[in-house]
């Protein structure tokens, strides 16, 4: 009887063979395997498709922003639709760093301290969000006023600058007045 029997003639190589892929064992590869370096950043450009204007107008905004650094490759990497309003998010490669750019407005994240750019989005359209609120300051004296007072037992006083109106509601088909809460009246 032959000392060693091949995995094909015992009969159980197949079987084998499901079982470490099952196991999640990869199969050793016999030989040299050379992964190549990554290209020289200022040929990458040759290799992506995107808009040649906007791709400037970013390249430009980094240098302004990012004083004593150069540009040496910019990818639009993906646009997204949030709240009304679209997004662009950029990579950019300078000689010393590498850049998320988010447009609408537009900002620089440097990928060091933001390296998921889609963390990177949200944290943009929130800090956005915030900044455009500001700017809109506090609301008016017309706004306020017309709010009204609920009081402790859950009556509605209306503010003295308030003037009463008859408001329609389109769904239920009659008018009530504007001190009325909709809601109240169709319960009881």
């Amino acid at each position: 009887m032959a000392k060693h029997v091949s995995e094909v003639e015992d009969g159980f190589a197949l079987n084998r063979q499901r079982e470490n892929a099952k196991r999640g064992k990869k199969r050793k590869v016999k030989g040299e395997c050379t992964i190549p370096p990554p290209p020289v950043k200022h040929i990458l450009s040759s290799y992506t498709m995107s808009n040649p204007i906007s791709k400037r107008a970013i390249s430009d905004y980094v240098e302004t922003q990012a004083r004593d650094e150069k540009v040496q490759h910019t990818e639009r990497i993906m646009s997204e639709h949030v709240v009304g309003n679209d997004y662009d998010c950029w990579d950019v490669h300078t000689n010393k760093d590498r850049y998320w750019v988010i447009t609408n407005p537009t900002n620089l994240y440097s990928q060091h301290y933001f390296p998921s750019l889609d963390y990177t989005l949200s944290f943009h359209i929130g800090v956005m969000l915030r900044v455009m609120a500001l700017q809109r300051g506090a609301p008016s004296s017309g706004h306020k006023s017309r709010f009204t007072a609920i009081c402790d037992d859950g009556s509605r006083r209306l503010n003295p600058t308030t003037r009463q109106k008859k408001l329609r509601f389109p769904s239920r088909g009659h008018e009530m007045p504007g001190n009325s809460d909709p809601i109240r009246q169709s319960v009881t």
